[in-house]
């Protein structure tokens, strides 16, 4: 058996590998595309990752870089408001980061809660709308140094290159999903 294995060249392994390099490659298995090919999978795990950077980093403050950017984008809609019915509502600032409904209102009650931020009624009563506290204020004043940390550890991270293609994409597909604010 040895012998014939042996002076026989299609009973080698590496004849049999050789003749198959000229036969078509198999299609991939749908798990093999979607896991090789999934932009979905790679941009939540990118967030993941950067988002750690910065929760971590928050983490003296208690609060975290979704409830930061509520903040933020609260007062920066704010400041450019003249009067209470201009301030943002719940949902416009759920549109403006693309938050799905039940996380935001779980982070906007956990923010009301911690007397960062107030809701207003405007001059219609269903009208919810937000405003951050002053504590919510002086809040944001204080998390910057740590903001920066982690800015600094996310953008070495990325990489020059890849955070402009960062910056380029998030804003192209903001613009093309008709985000406001």
């Amino acid at each position: 058996m040895i012998a014939n294995l042996t002076t026989d060249p299609t009973s080698c392994i590496y004849n049999s590998m050789a003749s198959r390099r000229h036969e078509a490659p198999a299609p991939p298995t749908a798990s093999a595309r979607i896991s090789s090919e999934c932009l979905a999978v790679r941009v939540r795990i990118l967030g993941r990752v950067v988002t750690s950077i910065y929760d971590e980093a928050l983490r003296p403050f208690d609060v975290t870089v979704g409830q930061i950017n509520i903040l933020v984008t609260v007062t920066t809609l704010g400041d450019n408001a003249a009067g209470a019915d201009a301030a943002p509502t719940q949902s416009m600032i759920g549109n403006i980061l693309a938050m799905e409904k039940s996380t935001l209102s779980r982070n906007v009650e956990r923010l009301v809660r911690d007397g960062l931020l107030r809701r207003t009624t405007g001059e219609d009563a269903r009208s919810k709308r937000l405003r951050v506290t002053a504590k919510g204020q002086r809040l944001i004043e204080r998390i910057l140094p740590a903001w920066e940390r982690a800015q600094s550890r996310a953008q070495e991270l990325l990489g020059p290159t890849a955070e402009h293609a960062l910056h380029e994409s998030a804003d192209e597909v903001w613009r093309k999903a008709g985000r406001t604010g």
